[in-house]
């Protein structure tokens, strides 16, 4: 089975993840004991501002628009040694409503929202290709579907 170019592999989330990447900031809020509108902002605007734009609230991710070119918006650590350890990635979302999918059989749906000018599109366009690769798809498949809008 291959993985996906992104992620590595699909898998669903681990209940246990240590809420702090290497550099101390935090990777998945819902593992904060106290969270304050504050501290979310907090943590957001300095993720921010080392080039993290993705930041998790349990399954849920906060991709912030980082208005230029940003290698982690392409490329996800399929080196890391379990995907479920991986850092907040729109690719982890899709790998683990994919794995979903295969292991339960349940329909899944990936909601990407945000004003003008947010990353929608580029979000969905990570998302497709991560499903694309993890089904087996042809690249026309992907390509019609994003097509279609």
């Amino acid at each position: 089975k291959s993985g996906c170019i992104h992620c590595g592999r699909a898998s669903s989330m681990v209940e246990e993840r240590s809420p702090f990447d290497e550099d101390g900031l935090s990777s998945d809020l819902s593992l904060i004991p106290t969270l304050s509108e504050d501290k979310l902002l907090s943590v957001l605007k300095r993720r921010y501002e080392q080039d993290l734009i993705y930041t998790a609230i349990a399954s849920v991710i906060i991709a912030i628009n980082p208005y230029k070119p940003l290698e982690s918006c392409n490329q996800f650590d399929a080196a890391a040694a379990d995907a479920q350890q991986a850092p907040p990635h729109v690719a982890r979302v899709a790998a683990e409503a994919y794995q979903a999918l295969v292991d339960e059989g349940t329909v899944q749906s990936i909601l990407i929202s945000g004003e003008s000018g947010a990353g929608k599109t580029e979000s969905t366009k990570i998302a497709m290709a991560c499903l694309n690769q993890l089904s087996g798809s042809s690249s026309a498949a992907a390509t019609n579907a994003l097509e279609c809008g």
